[in-house]
């Protein structure tokens, strides 16, 4: 290792260290998904195309995001086509009816798996 970048992994060492315990603990996960589904529910019934819009953008940024992921990382996804987005939101919403302490996300993830797995696909060069 060269010498300036012994010095810059000091550096970074040093800086981490620095960092409060609470903010090192971190969110794997932000937005309106990270609220419960009682929460989902209730604004759902207050006004159902805004909320549900609005959570299911977040839905479909997540799904994208771990698909991503999975493409960059083993070269597989899941195809988030193979049902019709008013089935989705129906999943959606029949998980959160189930589950009203759960958290969003838990939905999402449990539509996400229910995707079946596609066909190794080449990597996008960067």
């Amino acid at each position: 290792m060269g010498r300036a970048m012994k010095r810059l992994s000091v550096i970074l060492v040093t800086l981490f260290a620095l960092i409060p315990v609470s903010a090192s603990a971190g969110l794997a996960t932000m937005g309106v998904g990270t609220t419960s589904c009682g929460q989902f529910a209730k604004l759902y019934q207050d006004d159902p195309r805004v909320w549900e819009d609005h959570y299911f953008d977040w839905a479909q940024g997540f799904m994208s995001g771990m698909n991503w992921a999975s493409l960059t990382q083993s070269g597989r996804t899941r195809d988030l086509g193979a049902m019709p987005v008013e089935s989705q939101q129906l999943a959606l919403r029949n998980y959160c009816d189930k589950h009203p302490l759960g958290y969003f996300v838990d939905a999402v993830m449990t539509l996400f798996q229910s995707f079946r797995e596609g066909t190794r696909v080449p990597v996008p060069a960067h």
